[in-house]
């Protein structure tokens, strides 16, 4: 019995020496696993990213065009350009067509028809879904030069001849330097 009482008291005197270097253990652990995270989750290419809500009832009425204004201060570098689309899962259409007007600081306007593809030849979807929400990133300019510094302004409407697209939250431009 008295065996038992001495590793008791053992334990009992080392037990706050050791609860606190596990307590100095799992911060540095935390700090270092946020700045390993940060650091990984930093894009050095990305030079614009927005979304935008659809505000009418998850439709994207044909009428309603969703406007981006990103700063472009590099005309040397070659860029990337991905439509961003967040819908509702149950997304119909294979494919619909957007149209975007992109504006220079100069202010002549150019105007583009892009097909924007939901689902692969197997009828699998493109969309990155989870549970009801799912975004779809397209790649609709892979070689893409500015040739001004400043503020351009992308419109993008969808092109199709129906009243509007359904089951659409948001709409996004992501720019990143290739």
């Amino acid at each position: 019995m008295l065996f038992y009482w001495k590793e008791i008291v053992y334990f009992c005197k080392s037990t706050p020496k050791t609860l606190m270097n596990l307590i100095y253990m799992k911060r540095y652990a935390t700090i270092i696993i946020f700045i390993a995270l940060a650091m990984l989750s930093c894009n050095k290419k990305r030079v614009f990213t927005e979304n935008k809500d659809i505000a009418s009832n998850f439709r994207w009425e044909k009428n309603h065009s969703i406007e981006f204004t990103p700063q472009i201060s590099d005309v040397s570098a070659v860029y990337k350009i991905y439509f961003v689309l967040r819908h509702v899962y149950g997304f119909k259409l294979q494919k619909f067509n957007i149209k975007i007007i992109l504006t220079p600081p100069s202010g002549k306007a150019v105007k583009k028809i892009f097909t924007i593809p939901v689902f692969d030849q197997n009828n699998k979807s493109l969309s990155d879904c989870s549970g009801d929400y799912c975004d779809l990133e397209t790649l609709i300019e892979e070689n893409f030069k500015f040739f001004e510094t400043g503020k351009h302004q992308f419109k993008i409407t969808y092109d199709m001849d129906i009243d509007f697209l359904p089951n659409i939250m948001q709409v996004g431009l992501i720019i990143d330097k290739k």
